[in-house]
Parts: structure tokens; C-alpha cells; sequence
């Protein structure tokens, strides 16, 4: 099944559960995001092509965009990358969501 055969509410309820498992090129990546239902129609946009990975294969990265569960839920939202549990970048407005997730996935391919 590929990521755009997924319904919205079925894809917000990956990202928000156990996550979304995808195959990028040769490695396997679980996207989680509980924060962030808006994303979920970006998702299916961009990886619409891209095959679920069974859940019995092996994930490469797990990793996740959430937003910070201080007083910048209400002034001035931010976003955070997480590779497996790790944020290697500093938080970023929340409007930048799919841009930090997608230079996240890059850097985890690159490191």
C-alpha cells in the first residue's frame, strides 16, 4: 500500500500512534507526530508514491516533529525535530513543520 492510497483520519492515526511507516530510498523511516494533525495532508501530498514498510521490517530512523509543551504552544508556536529522541536542531516556527521534517530526514540519511 502507498502512502497516498491512506486516508487522512487513517494517516493522523498512524502519526499520532505507533507512526508512519515509509520506505525513502534504501532506508526505512517511522514518522510520528501527535502535535501536528495539519501535517498529515502535507504528508500525503509529498510521499503520496512512497510505499508503507510492513511492520515487520526493520526502521532505520525513527523520528518525530512535535510541538514544545511550554508557554510557546500560545506565544509564537514552535516545532522540534527528533531522531530518536535526539533534537539536533533548534526549534523553528511552527509554519515550518514539513521543512524541518524533511531536513531531518535528510540529515539523518546524511549522518
Amino acid at each position: 500500500m502507498k502512502v497516498g492510497e491512506l486516508s487522512r483520519p487513517r494517516l493522523q492515526g498512524l502519526l499520532g500512534g505507533s507512526g508512519l511507516r515509509i520506505g525513502i530510498g534504501p532506508f526505512n523511516f517511522n514518522i510520528r507526530t501527535r502535535a501536528l494533525p495539519e501535517l498529515s495532508q502535507d504528508l500525503i501530498q509529498l510521499y503520496a508514491g512512497y510505499e508503507l514498510v510492513a511492520d515487520d521490517d526493520i526502521v532505520d530512523f525513527h523520528v518525530s516533529v512535535e510541538r514544545p509543551k511550554n508557554f510557546r504552544r500560545w506565544v509564537r508556536p514552535q516545532v522540534r525535530f527528533y531522531d530518536d529522541g535526539v533534537m539536533p536542531f533548534d526549534p523553528l516556527p511552527v509554519r515550518l513543520a514539513l521543512p524541518i521534517l524533511e531536513w531531518g530526514i535528510n540529515w539523518c540519511v546524511a549522518t
